[in-house]
């Protein structure tokens, strides 16, 4: 059923509607079906976020999105009625870390709250579900209307659940953070210029075309309308300047392909490898274990069923986010 089913007809979703859907609901445990087959990715309690991607969906609304899923106040560690107020997973992590660096060390003033937070373990599942951009006709027809192209809405996915990931990494680890940043702009400057055919897919471009020739020029904007005269004139340009910088850049022989890793270490990872690449194509879900497990991030396969369990027995507090 749609999300919109029950808004009158001029309150309903127009094509220039929301680039991005997130609902978020909380668990106490969950498992997400990882290959259509056996294999399972659990969770203990934590958010659960279910994602779609709309015409217009670009790089800014994606990092916005996966910032409010792990900063706003969706979780809580008590049960229900003990007048426990929802706080974000980022600082509920914090303090999770926090606690087990002093039972670490041995504190004997820590109190019961403190016992409890150390040996909580917290996490995060993303599903990508398309059909939240969804429309009622009538009372039996279901329209997908506005939904991103599927190679463009799978690349927007595995951005937002490595975002999501570098996000918590980042904030229960600021001085790897710091070091993660050198050298990401170490690889980026190795690495060169972008090349050609790829300028009009990522960076600032990203999510302002649908569709691409084969030396990947854009033919059509974001909602689908033929580029302009005036438009490809300046694109042109663009692109002639770009190939130019490219094949000065791979006639000086320093093009060797490189994957600039995203976070600390690939051990930390489970199940799934986080780097930035030429496709997504390919790309399974998986987990990730952060600070040692203090929290866990599952991920479901972009285009599988996503056979789904959860229990919530202080109630799913479910939310309808458009960005």
């Amino acid at each position: 059923r749609s999300l919109m089913a029950d808004a009158a007809p001029d309150e309903r979703e127009s094509p220039s509607g929301p680039k991005l859907r997130l609902v978020v609901q909380r668990c106490d445990s969950a498992s997400l079906l990882i290959d259509n087959d056996k294999k399972w990715e659990e969770l203990s309690r934590g958010i659960i976020g279910y994602i779609s991607f709309g015409t217009g969906c670009d790089d800014a609304t994606v990092k916005q999105a996966a910032r409010t899923f792990v900063s706003a106040p969706f979780l809580t560690m008590g049960v229900w009625g003990d007048g426990t107020k929802p706080e974000g997973l980022i600082t509920l992590a914090q303090r999770v870390k926090a606690a087990r660096g002093e039972k670490k060390d041995g504190n004997e003033e820590r109190g019961e709250g403190a016992e409890e937070s150390s040996n909580s373990r917290l996490g995060a599942m993303i599903i990508p579900q398309a059909a939240l951009f969804c429309r009622l006709r009538g009372t039996k027809e279901l329209r997908y209307h506005n939904q991103l192209d599927k190679a463009e809405a799978q690349r927007f996915y595995y951005s937002f659940v490595d975002a999501v990931v570098r996000l918590l990494e980042d904030s229960l680890d600021p001085e790897g953070a710091k070091k993660r940043t050198i050298r990401e702009k170490q690889a980026k400057l190795a690495s060169g210029p972008c090349p050609p055919e790829e300028m009009f897919r990522t960076g600032s471009w990203a999510g302002k075309f649908q569709a691409f020739d084969e030396h990947g020029f854009p033919q059509t904007d974001k909602d689908g309308k033929t580029i302009s005269k005036s438009q490809r004139k300046k694109l042109i340009k663009l692109h002639t300047a770009q190939k130019k910088k490219w094949e000065k850049f791979t006639a000086s022989g320093k093009n060797k392909k490189t994957s600039r890793t995203i976070g600390e270490s690939d051990k930390k990872d489970q199940g799934t490898e986080r780097t930035v690449s030429d496709s997504t194509a390919t790309r399974k879900g998986g987990s990730n274990a952060i600070e040692n497990g203090v929290v866990k991030v599952v991920h479901g396969t972009f285009g599988n069923r996503q056979g789904f369990k959860s229990e919530a027995e202080l109630g799913p507090f479910s939310h309808i986010l458009d960005f």
